[in-house]
């Protein structure tokens, strides 16, 4: 079992489930209004809606080559890029029109929802059938979930009777949505060997109103017009306050399914996504393109002008951008250039299956003075404070910040400490026969009471914990990192966890009047830090218990000859 599986066949799923609810949905719900150009454009979105993923998925877009970039941004402009190839482009000017022409390619008049009849393309009239510059800003808009940047209302869909579509693909709302259902599916069971797309979030889908449950973050809650109730295309529930939605809800029923999806997500972010092995690969390719990036050329796919941009410089040209592919590790181990023999070395590592090596992971007690003061510094921080504390305790300055990584790892089930099925609406049995009253007379879905389904909720919704990666392959120098964590997080040493020296073994902490090495061993402890200093005792005490499984015989060592062979363990360590 591996979980190998491409981007296509997850967008291939997503266009799939997309097209599902959204036709389930209509079905159920002839009022609403839902047109056969708008499941075509919620069905482009959810096959559209990973295009800007570039190599290595999320490992790319951790790499902060621009502050704020996110893959998502990258799959707008790969939308017009391909529009671009086929002669066509998006008129902001004339939304209503089809897309501006500006080639030889496809007629814009083709461009729409096939009927698959005689008729074929304008079955419906032009107007219904050819897509516009406005359903091309609609398919953008899904991939979102909101308004595109810069603008602070929807422009594709703006009538309220059809602000549901946009939860379909990417929901603002709960984070419910088909790209997850799919994902979380394949995921599960390429690493797993189990799980399945839960067909119930497609199947008992419906639209109701619902109070929004994220008011302060919502675009349209923070909007005046919205919430007058005023301006073409706006209302609300007969009745209704402000800040309600016409959102994607479920009957009651499924509270404790929805509550097991948000489980797998956990789930699947603890054992699959931030594993510690997968963090690791992670670290190594961050490393490889970060070394790399000066000195590797990515080229232009431009027929007029032959160019090329680094790849941190690719994710602002589409026509760079496209030939971004995980192949680009093997382009750059093959380069002959003596600048990139460092990332090369990483890549030898990485396909020898030498990774960074997870030295430990310290979680995050929310009643730890310490562990709490840790978790508020940046990773840099507590990387150069952890230096630092190495550093003081061998009185030298050589090791650095590159022979470590620090992760903070947070994993929660979407929404931090706080339960993501309140985020959700439901509906009682009984009002489900109210989903057929006009759009205004729909009933108001709710939040359903947590003793409700008190069984099903985790103690905790969030995990937080510090991991410190070591990035040279040696045991002593991994050990060392292990000792310096313990001994900055910590005010005092945590003598419990470690062996309890016995009394002839303490002579290790004080000077040997007798000892005829001149006290060079007691002087090497006394520079060192008590937590040191005690893991090195444990360390000596577990090698004499191996020995004896040896039948060596300590009876015969004095106290002078335990000291000395104590002192030679901790300089082995520092």
């Amino acid at each position: 079992m591996n979980v190998t599986h491409t981007r296509f066949e997850h967008s291939l799923g997503v266009m799939y489930l997309a097209e599902k609810l959204c036709r389930r949905i209509r079905e159920r719900q002839p009022r609403l209004g839902v047109t056969e150009k708008d499941v075509l454009c919620v069905k482009l979105a959810g096959l559209c809606h990973d295009l800007g993923h570039g190599p290595y998925s999320h490992v790319f877009e951790t790499l902060g080559w621009d502050d704020g970039w996110e893959h998502e941004e990258a799959s707008l402009f790969m939308i017009d890029a391909a529009l671009e190839h086929l002669g066509l482009r998006i008129n902001e000017d004339d939304l209503d029109s089809p897309l501006e022409q500006i080639g030889d390619g496809l007629d814009a008049l083709n461009f729409g929802v096939f009927c698959g009849n005689d008729e074929g393309i304008f079955s419906g009239g032009i107007s219904d059938a050819v897509l516009t510059s406005r359903d091309l800003i609609f398919v953008k808009e899904c991939i979102l979930g909101g308004p595109l940047k810069g603008k602070s209302e929807l422009v594709g869909r703006p009538e309220i009777r059809k602000e549901f579509l946009y939860d379909i693909v990417s929901n603002r709302h709960s984070g419910l949505d088909v790209d997850k259902l799919d994902y979380y599916a394949r995921d599960m069971r390429r690493a797993l060997g189990v799980g399945q797309v839960d067909q119930m979030f497609v199947e008992e889908a419906f639209v109701a109103w619902g109070k929004c449950p994220k008011p302060k973050e919502c675009f349209r809650c923070r909007n005046e017009k919205h919430n007058n109730n005023s301006g073409v295309g706006t209302f609300r529930r007969r009745d209704g306050m402000a800040n309600e939605h016409l959102m994607i809800a479920y009957p009651e029923k499924l509270v404790n399914k929805a509550m097991e999806f948000f489980k797998t997500r956990f789930s699947l972010h603890a054992k699959v996504y931030t594993h510690k092995t997968s963090k690791a690969t992670e670290l190594m390719v961050r490393d490889i393109f970060t070394l790399a990036d000066p000195y590797v050329e990515i080229p232009v796919e431009d027929a007029n002008e032959k160019r090329t941009v680094k790849i941190s410089q690719a994710i602002h040209d589409p026509k760079a951008y496209v030939n971004l592919q995980d192949s680009i590790i093997d382009h750059i181990y093959l380069l002959r250039r003596k600048e990139l023999e460092p990332a090369q070395e990483l890549i030898r590592r990485l396909k020898a299956r030498r990774l960074y090596k997870c030295v430990l992971t310290q979680p995050i007690r929310s009643n730890d003075q310490n562990h709490q003061r840790m978790w508020r510094k940046n990773e840099d921080d507590i990387a150069m404070e952890l230096v630092r504390t190495i550093n003081g305790a061998r009185c030298e300055d050589t090791f650095q910040k590159k022979f470590i990584k620090v992760e903070k790892r947070s994993i929660h089930h979407g929404r931090k400490e706080d339960n993501p099925v309140n985020l959700m609406r439901f509906l009682p049995k009984r009002e489900l026969s109210l989903l057929d009253n006009p759009v205004l007379d729909l009933p108001l879905a709710k939040r359903v009471d947590e003793e409700d389904y008190a069984s099903h909720i985790p103690r905790v919704f969030l995990d937080r914990t510090i991991r410190v990666f070591c990035t040279v392959e040696d045991d002593e120098t991994r050990e060392l990192v292990k000792l310096g964590f313990e001994t900055m997080i910590h005010d005092s040493p945590a003598m419990t966890s470690l062996t309890p020296m016995k009394p002839n073994e303490s002579v290790l902490l004080s000077q040997d009047t007798s000892d005829t090495s001149g006290g060079r061993y007691d002087n090497d402890v006394e520079r060192t830090p008590p937590m040191f200093v005690a893991a090195a005792t444990a360390t000596f005490a577990k090698r004499k218990r191996a020995d004896s499984c040896s039948n060596y015989d300590y009876s015969d060592d004095d106290n002078d000859g335990i000291a000395r062979k104590q002192s030679r363990v901790v300089r082995s360590i520092l």
